[in-house]
């Protein structure tokens, strides 16, 4: 297990201050180059992992589909216990081509209901060996229609992510700190965008359609 500390923002000159911190402070981690991150996340007929995450101040689990740009897909199962987390993975034979016409996309006896993608950035903090990661052009990819509202809207989440990851708290905090980030704060991206379609509160766009953006990821 390790310890997974966030912060986020929704600031973009606060956001550029701690990418420009972390280009200054930071190796880039050249064995995983900035890319796009899919994660397809699963719940079942009762949605007891979706309200997991949204009720439970401690214990969540969560099941996604994972891929980055050009990459195989991975199927991820994901505990946190407080502050700590621990993931499995595994290589699946499926294709893109599968989940977009497969709708609702049923897999592990679990259904899909929402799809995230953004832009991730990797480093290294060489003094305190803490992995960072830096998340941004967060976006609504895909939706369980008949989970959640069908709005026609904008799939755009405006808000920045980061990440400090390492064996022990204490680290993670001082991580944290050396972009100016005096705390940590709790940001799921899924839960987040299930939000804002429950609510109904993206702007709209008719750029999106029958609950799959055809404009990004799928």
């Amino acid at each position: 297990m390790e310890y997974e500390l966030k912060f986020w923002t929704d600031d973009e000159d606060r956001f550029r201050h701690i990418s420009s911190l972390a280009e200054y402070s930071l190796i880039s981690q050249s064995d995983y180059p900035c890319n796009n991150v899919h994660s397809l996340y699963f719940t079942n007929d009762l949605d007891e992992f979706i309200e997991q995450k949204i009720e439970s101040e401690f214990y969540k689990k969560k099941f996604r589909l994972r891929w980055y740009d050009n990459s195989e897909i991975f199927w991820e199962s994901k505990e946190r216990f407080g502050e700590k987390r621990a993931k499995s993975r595994s290589k699946v034979d499926l294709n893109i081509n599968e989940i977009i016409q497969n709708r609702p996309f049923i897999y592990k006896n679990l259904q899909a209901i929402i799809g995230v993608s953004y832009k991730r950035r990797r480093f290294i903090d060489p003094v305190l060996n803490c992995r960072v990661n830096i998340d941004s052009d967060l976006k609504i990819t895909y939706f369980d229609k008949t989970r959640l509202p069908q709005p026609i809207f904008s799939n755009e989440l405006n808000k920045f992510v980061i990440e400090a990851k390492c064996s022990n708290k204490i680290i993670a905090l001082n991580t944290l700190k050396k972009f100016d980030i005096d705390y940590a704060n709790s940001f799921s991206k899924s839960v987040y965008a299930i939000q804002l379609l429950k609510h109904n509160q993206l702007s709209r766009n008719k750029n999106a359609v029958y609950g799959l953006l055809s404009s990004d990821g799928y």
